[in-house]
């Protein structure tokens, strides 16, 4: 089963409201398209996940969205989490789960590559 578009533009023919009872009342197409803004805008958007292609020893991936970073595998020597204006954390080495702020860094040294997925939130 294909997943559904998270947002459908309502046709600008389309009238936003229509006569109701009480009033305008806004018609189904509008009022889902605002539903889905509305829930996009307070639950953000998903996102496929990302994988990251692993350079030479030490790699430096840097975040620019808000996200998770899921290191495993290889033969890493050293992880180390490093948001701005504070001290670098180190991580586990071998397997990790990291949440990440746009903006921080993780450092990977290693002999050989870890797997590196990045999933933006």
């Amino acid at each position: 089963m294909a997943g559904q578009a998270r947002f459908y533009m309502v046709p600008a023919e389309t009238p936003i409201a229509d006569p109701g009872l009480r009033g305008l009342i806004a018609t189904k197409s509008w009022f889902m398209f605002f539903s889905q803004l509305y829930k996009a805008a307070v639950d953000g958007i998903s996102q496929p996940p990302m994988q990251v292609t692993v350079s030479g020893s030490p790699f430096l991936f840097t975040a620019t969205v808000k996200g998770q970073v899921f290191i495993n595998g290889g033969t890493t020597i050293s992880t180390d989490f490093i948001r701005p204006g504070n001290v670098p954390t180190a991580a586990p080495p071998t397997f990790c789960v990291i949440p990440m702020n746009t903006g921080d860094q993780i450092l990977i040294s290693f002999a050989t590559p870890p797997t590196v997925t990045f999933y933006p939130m």
